[in-house]
C-alpha cells in the first residue's frame, strides 16, 4: 500500500472519497447530502489538519485526516484527534482504513505533548473500530461524543 501526505492540490480528489464513501452509508439521501457538505474540507483546513492519502497507482482511494493543531483533554491523558477516515466504497475491506490509521497513530506518536489519540467515530463505524482492537471511551458527562475510541501511543 502507498501513502503520502497531501497538499491542497489533492484537495478535489479527497473531498472525492469523502463523498463516495457517505453514499453508501445506510441513511436517507437527503442526510448523505448534507452529511457531504459537513464533511467535505475546504483549503483553510491545510492549516490545522494533517492529511495522509492512500493510493492505487496515482488515484486517491483513501484519507485519514487528524489535528496537528490542537491537543485534547481525555481521562486518558491528552490526545490528538482523528478527524476523520474514509475509503471509496470499492477499496472497502481491503485493509485502507488499518493501514492509514496505522500511518497517522506513528505521526502522531512523533509529537513529545500527547501520550494517544481519540477517535470520535460515526455511529455506523464503531464495529470497524471495535474490529482493530481499539478501547472504546465511555462518555465522562452528558455532553460527550456518545461512539469515542482511544489508542495509547
Amino acid at each position: 500500500m502507498l501513502t503520502r501526505f497531501a497538499d491542497k492540490t489533492d484537495l478535489d480528489a479527497i473531498n472525492t472519497v469523502v463523498s463516495e464513501a457517505i453514499s453508501v452509508w445506510p441513511m436517507a439521501e437527503r442526510a448523505k447530502r448534507l452529511a457531504v457538505t459537513a464533511m467535505s474540507y475546504s483549503p483553510l483546513d491545510f492549516d490545522y489538519f494533517r492529511f495522509t492519502v492512500g493510493l492505487e497507482g496515482n488515484k486517491i482511494v483513501a484519507v485519514v485526516v487528524w489535528d496537528q493543531t490542537s491537543v485534547h483533554a481525555t481521562v486518558n491523558g491528552p490526545a490528538k484527534l482523528v478527524h476523520g477516515l474514509y475509503v471509496l466504497p470499492d477499496c472497502q475491506a481491503k485493509g485502507w482504513g488499518k493501514y492509514l490509521l496505522t500511518e497517522a497513530f506513528v505521526s502522531v506518536a512523533l509529537d513529545a505533548d500527547v501520550v494517544g489519540v481519540l477517535i470520535r467515530a460515526e455511529r455506523l463505524s464503531v464495529s470497524f473500530f471495535e474490529h482493530l482492537g481499539l478501547t472504546p471511551l465511555p462518555a465522562q458527562k452528558a455532553s460527550d461524543y456518545p461512539y469515542r475510541f482511544w489508542f495509547s501511543l
